[in-house]
C-alpha cells in the first residue's frame, strides 16, 4: 500500500479561498480516492495536507494519468497554484507496517527519522519492530511508512491517530516512560543524520465527506 502526501501553502490572504476549493474537491472526489484533508495543530498553520491511498504504483500512476487528461482537474489545479506562496510539495511513501485504520481519529501524528547512508535498513527494521510492538500494546493504528520519493533524502516514519489532544498527550507521556522509548533513544542517534521531527495534524474532512 502506498500513501501520497501533498502539502499546499496558500498566500495568507488566500487561506480561506484555498480551503474552500480543497473542501469542494474533497466532497466531489472526482478521482474516487481514499484519504483526507488535514491541517497542522502547531508549526506552519497556514498549510493544508492531502493524503491519498493507492494499492500500488500502477494504481497511483493510473490516477495521475486520469487527472492529467481531465480538463476540470487541470482547471482546479491551476486555480490552486495561483493562490499559493510556494510550489506544491508531493511525497510518496510505502506503508510497510499498516495500522488497523488509516482514516480514523481526529488527529494524526507523524514522526520522521532520517537514516545516514548505509543505515536505512537498520533504522527501518527498528521502526518496523516498534510499530508491531505498539500495535500489540493496544495502539492498533500505529504504523510505519518508508518514503519512496523525497528531496530530503531517505525518510522513515511512524504514525498514529487520536480522537482528542488529551489522548495524544496521555499516550505520549506513557510512551516516553516506556522501555520501547528507551530502546529507541539508545539505538537511533548513531544511525540518523539529524534529530527526528514530529508533527501533529487535525482532520478537516475525508474524501467524499
Amino acid at each position: 500500500m502506498l500513501v501520497q502526501n501533498v502539502t499546499i501553502s496558500p498566500i495568507v490572504r488566500n487561506v480561506a479561498e484555498v480551503r474552500s476549493l480543497l473542501e469542494v474537491n474533497m466532497r466531489s472526489n472526482p478521482s474516487g480516492l481514499t484519504g483526507a484533508l488535514t491541517r497542522p495543530v502547531f508549526g506552519d498553520l497556514l498549510t493544508f495536507g492531502i493524503s491519498a491511498l493507492f494499492e500500488n504504483m500502477e494504481a497511483l500512476e493510473k490516477a495521475r494519468d486520469t487527472a492529467e487528461s481531465n480538463p476540470k482537474v487541470q482547471e482546479y489545479r491551476a486555480k490552486i497554484e495561483s493562490l499559493i506562496r510556494q510550489p506544491i510539495e508531493l511525497a510518496v511513501s510505502e506503508i510497510v507496517v499498516p495500522g488497523a485504520s488509516d482514516s480514523s481519529g481526529r488527529y494524526r501524528q507523524l514522526t520522521q527519522f532520517f537514516p545516514v547512508a548505509g543505515k536505512h535498513d537498520e533504522v527501518q527494521s527498528i521502526l518496523e519492530e516498534l510499530a508491531k510492538s505498539q500495535q500489540a500494546a493496544g495502539r492498533p493504528n500505529f504504523s510505519c511508512v518508508v518514503r519512496l520519493f523525497s528531496s530530503s533524502g531517505p525518510i522513515i516514519s511512524v504514525r498514529d491517530t487520536y480522537e482528542t489532544l488529551a489522548e495524544q498527550e496521555n499516550v505520549a507521556r506513557q510512551f516516553t516512560s516506556s522501555a520501547a522509548y528507551t530502546e529507541i533513544i539508545s539505538k537511533l542517534p548513531s544511525l540518523v543524520r539529524r534529530p527526528f521531527s514530529s508533527g501533529l495534524r487535525e482532520l478537516i474532512m475525508p474524501y467524499g465527506g
